[in-house]
């Protein structure tokens, strides 16, 4: 299913650009900014898969310390690899 221009398939390699990336780091956790300086994607892409893989059991969503940045943010980090 492509949306028109793409954007459904492009959120999706966001997605799992992000997710492969999160797992690879498990534990570790990383606001937008830095996962989107991690993996290439645009602010606006990774923060499109925040929201997306925050709704998974396997990530988790919170305020904390950047481990990257150090700015305090909401982040996500992968729960289990």
């Amino acid at each position: 299913m492509k949306e028109r221009s793409g954007v459904m398939v492009d959120n999706r390699l966001s997605e799992m650009s992000s997710e492969r990336f999160l797992r690879h780091n498990a534990g570790r956790a990383f606001c937008e900014s830095c996962l989107a300086i991690h993996t290439g994607l645009s602010l606006q892409q990774a923060a499109a898969a925040v929201a997306a893989l925050g709704q998974m059991s396997e990530f988790a969503v919170g305020s904390a310390r950047c481990l990257s940045c150090g700015r305090t943010n909401m982040l996500i980090r992968a729960t289990a690899t």
